[in-house]
């Protein structure tokens, strides 16, 4: 990651709307299929996620997430869930590789659309402006 400022950190070459491909090399991406080829990205694809493991926890994670939603569970209680020993668990590993897949879908959507990039940078600068507010206030 860059940083930008002194609180705002982008994706490796992500300038504003501008985008530089040629470093987006620095990115993890997973694909769910080894036999796929993906183009000119496929280069930066060398990561594969487990699908077994998801669909070996499918019931359990929806479970999880339909509890959160409802506020059936506090977030200490999942997170023991999740990891033992600091080690994740069969279901938080589950939850990760389905992360994974969430988190590539975002980078290629954050490369190809320039109206998706003006909205994170937007979210990105109501955040910066909160935190320096927090730090005139605490901070004088």
């Amino acid at each position: 990651m860059c940083r930008r400022g002194n609180s705002r950190s982008r994706p490796s070459g992500l300038v504003g709307s501008h985008v530089d491909v040629s470093r987006i090399s620095d990115a993890r991406l997973w694909r769910t299929n080894t036999a796929g080829d993906h183009g000119p990205l496929q280069p930066v694809f060398k990561h594969t996620v487990r699908l077994d493991r998801v669909r070996a926890h499918w019931g359990d994670m929806l479970r999880v997430a339909g509890s959160l939603t409802l506020g059936e569970v506090h977030a200490r209680d999942l997170i023991r869930l999740l990891s033992r020993d600091g080690k994740p668990t069969g279901l938080g590993d589950a939850f990760a590789q389905c992360g994974r897949i969430y988190r590539t879908l975002h980078l290629l959507q954050f490369v190809s659309d320039e109206g998706y990039r003006r909205m994170v940078e937007a979210q990105l600068n109501v955040t910066e402006a909160r935190h320096r507010l927090a730090r005139k206030i605490f901070f004088g």
